[in-house]
């Protein structure tokens, strides 16, 4: 969007593109962004995705220089980091022109976005001279096709967005790689201004900031949480110490740097009563990778991802293993601690297990923010997943 997405936010939070409900909006940094809109945005639970447009729609490839990009990495950063953008996050710096084969425009993208990457050293240098922690933000492109392989083959950008002309070089299919696409350009009957219509696949590199440091010179800051979610019924379904079903719930412990974590484990099956045990399938991995974590004022971030493998029959559910899978390393500690627990269950023929996991983030104000993940695994292969903050440091 171009404009203040508040005004429009009812029309979006109402829209539905392809059965799915709009999930992020998409601004640009120079066209009037806020705090107040991204407070707005925040607490709609639609997260931002950054992008950097300093020129008029279609210039001249010639307009992309070096300086050019030193200058708009500056200013793009700066903008950034006031707004509380998180980091890590991408900023995506547009090149709005067709690559044509015959044109100079290689030589142009490269000495761009090699502006791009000073002028992002130059910002952090400034900051550090001023006494001020800078922010790092990845670099992303938005563009043709061919433009997004020739950054990609030159190492210029890991962020990619493809443009919508469709008479464009390398657009007349979807970009592999892609981040985000825009696949339409018009107006939404519900909504009074146009609104480019723009679909990613969960890796678009969004950003908000949350209550606890809206409007403020931030200490750490804190990701909104996820929506919400209810997963469809596992195709594979074929319905023909602590105990939970008099199965033992064991318990695995491990760290890495200040990340620390207590996971439980459930090797037996709770099942339907009086039921005959029908041959278990495993169900999907389930991957938490994308919440919670804590950026921290040194431009660093806490986090730590998890898998959780399971299995089903229709009447019964359980096997559940769970498995640390990466993590990220802040200045103070992480201590995770995953439960599980006898599940409500959703009828007499439907059985459930909880899956609880808890995040405790030390800051440096001596507190604590601490995040939940409930899973709640059914008997038939379907999933509730529900995420939120308990509570969360102050700035």
């Amino acid at each position: 969007m171009d404009h203040d997405a508040r005004r429009e936010l009812k029309c979006i939070q109402g829209l539905n593109e392809q059965d799915r409900q709009i999930s992020f909006v998409l601004r640009y940094l120079l066209k009037n962004l806020t705090s107040d809109e991204v407070t707005a945005l925040s607490n709609a639970g639609l997260p931002i995705v950054s992008c950097y447009e300093n020129t008029a729609g279609e210039p001249a490839v010639t307009v992309f220089t070096r300086a050019k990009g030193i200058n708009d990495a500056k200013d793009a950063f700066a903008r950034a980091q006031r707004l509380g953008q998180p980091a890590g996050t991408p900023i995506y710096f547009a090149i709005d022109n067709d690559a044509d084969p015959t044109g100079p425009w290689r030589t142009a993208v490269l000495d761009y976005f090699t502006g791009v990457q000073e002028g992002c050293a130059q910002y952090l240098a400034d900051m550090q001279e001023k006494g001020l922690q800078g922010v790092a933000y990845d670099i992303g492109v938005y563009g043709a096709g061919c433009v997004l392989d020739w950054c990609r083959d030159q190492g210029i950008a890991t962020w990619f967005w493809q443009s919508f002309a469709p008479g464009w070089c390398g657009n007349d299919k979807v970009w592999e790689g892609a981040n985000l696409r825009t696949w339409r350009l018009d107006r939404p009957a519900a909504c009074s201004s146009r609104l480019d219509h723009i679909e990613g696949w969960g890796n678009e590199g969004g950003w908000t900031v949350t209550a606890a440091a809206q409007g403020q010179s931030l200490s750490v800051l804190l990701p909104a949480p996820p929506a919400t979610r209810k997963y469809a019924r596992g195709q594979a379904v074929d319905l023909s110490p602590r105990l939970i079903a008099n199965s033992a719930v064991n318990t695995t412990t491990g760290s890495e740097g200040n990340i620390t974590w207590e996971l439980d484990q459930f090797p037996g099956m709770k099942r339907v009563a009086q039921s005959s045990m029908a041959p278990a399938q495993s169900a999907e991995t389930i991957h938490l990778s994308n919440w919670p974590y804590c950026d921290h004022a040194n431009g660093s971030r806490a986090s730590a991802w998890f898998t959780v493998d399971w299995k089903f029959s229709g009447q019964a559910v359980g096997e559940v293993r769970i498995t640390p899978s990466g993590t990220q390393q802040g200045p103070y500690p992480l201590r995770v601690e995953a439960r599980i627990e006898d599940g409500k269950d959703r009828d007499a023929n439907i059985v459930a297990m909880l899956v609880r996991f808890t995040y405790h983030f030390s800051t440096a104000e001596g507190s604590e923010a601490v995040a939940t993940t409930d899973l709640i695994l059914y008997s038939d292969g379907s999933i509730d997943q529900r995420s939120n903050w308990m509570a969360q440091a102050a700035a």
